[in-house]
C-alpha cells in the first residue's frame, strides 16, 4: 500500500502520512506502513575545514485527526493516557524525543555519522528500537521513553499513529561551540482558502510559546476524509520553524533543510 498526503495548491504539499482504515490496528488489520526518515550531515568527512556536528531533537505527536476532539481517538479512549491527552485535547501534545548527534566524520564507514536512516521494521512511527535501515549502525530511533513509559498503551498509540512534526536543530563546531540553533519543520501549503485543509479547533503551544492552530487534510468541497494528516499553521508562528535556514561558519555559507515527499521526511546540513 502507498501512504501519502497530496494537497493541491501553490506549491503542492506532499508527505508520506495517511490514516488508512485498511491498515488500522482497531478498524482494520495489521499496522500502518512504516515511515522513512533520513538525516544527512554533508559538512565533510574527518579533516574537512568546515566539519560540523548536527544535533537533532525530534518532536513527536499523533499525526492524524478524526474530526472530533472528544477523547475518542479512532475508537480508542485517549483520555486515560498522561501525555498525549495532557491539555485535555486528543491532539497537539508533542513529546521531545532524545536528541542524537551526527558528527559528519564518516567514521564508522557503515553509516550513521554522515547519513542516518531511521525506519521501523513494523511500526508507523519508530519510537521503539526495532529499526530497519543499513545507514543506522547504532539502531537510533525516536526515543521517548524518558516521558512515555515503555510497553504502554500510550507508546502503542505513537507507534501506530505518530509522526515527527518538527525538529530542534543545533549545529556545533569542533570546539563544541553552538553555531546555529532553530526549530524547523517542512513547509505545508495551508491557507484559509485551500479547500483541502480544515481547522481542527485545537491549538499547539510551541516550545517558544506560540499558540498555533492545527489543520488536517480534509476535502471541504464535499466534506470527505482525505489523509487526516495534521500540520501546523505556519503563519501563526512568530519565528523559526522554517523549512530552510542558512548561517555563516568561518568563510562558508551553510544551509539546513527539512522537507517531505511521498516517500519520507528528510533533514540535511550542507554548504552552498
Amino acid at each position: 500500500m502507498t501512504t501519502f498526503s497530496h494537497v493541491p495548491g501553490t506549491p503542492n504539499y506532499e508527505s508520506p502520512w495517511e490514516k488508512s482504515f485498511s491498515t488500522d490496528p482497531v478498524l482494520g488489520s495489521g499496522n500502518a506502513t512504516p515511515i522513512f526518515y533520513k538525516f544527512e550531515n554533508k559538512t565533510g568527512d574527518w579533516g574537512s575545514p568546515h566539519l560540523l556536528t548536527l544535533r537533532v531533537t525530534p518532536y513527536v505527536g499523533l499525526a492524524y485527526f478524526d474530526g472530533t476532539d472528544d477523547g475518542d481517538y479512532y475508537g480508542y479512549d485517549i483520555t486515560v493516557v498522561p501525555n498525549l491527552f495532557a491539555n485535555g485535547s486528543e491532539i497537539g501534545n508533542f513529546i521531545p524525543a532524545q536528541s542524537f548527534d551526527m558528527d559528519g566524520t564518516g567514521i564508522p564507514s557503515g553509516g550513521g555519522t554522515v547519513q542516518l536512516d531511521i525506519r521501523s521494521s513494523t511500526d508507523h512511527c519508530p519510537v521503539v528500537q526495532n529499526t530497519l535501515a543499513v545507514q543506522n549502525p547504532n539502531s537510533i530511533y525516536f526515543d521517548v521513553s524518558g516521558t512515555v513509559a515503555p510497553n504502554t498503551f500510550e507508546e502503542q498509540l505513537l507507534k501506530d499513529y505518530g509522526k515527527v512534526f518538527y525538529y530542534k536543530i543545533e549545529v556545533f563546531d569542533p570546539a563544541n561551540m553552538l553555531v546555529f540553533e532553530s526549530y524547523m519543520m517542512p513547509d505545508n501549503n495551508y491557507a484559509p482558502g485551500n479547500l483541502y485543509w480544515n481547522l481542527t479547533g485545537v491549538d499547539h503551544i510551541t516550545p517558544i510559546g506560540d499558540m498555533v492552530p492545527m489543520v488536517y487534510n480534509f476535502d471541504r468541497s464535499n466534506n470527505s476524509t482525505l489523509s487526516d494528516e495534521i500540520v501546523l499553521d505556519k503563519a501563526s508562528i512568530s519565528g523559526g520553524f522554517e523549512s530552510e535556514s542558512t548561517f555563516s561558519y568561518l568563510i562558508w555559507n551553510m544551509k539546513v533543510t527539512v522537507k517531505t515527499d511521498l516517500n519520507g521526511m528528510y533533514v540535511k546540513l550542507d554548504d552552498f
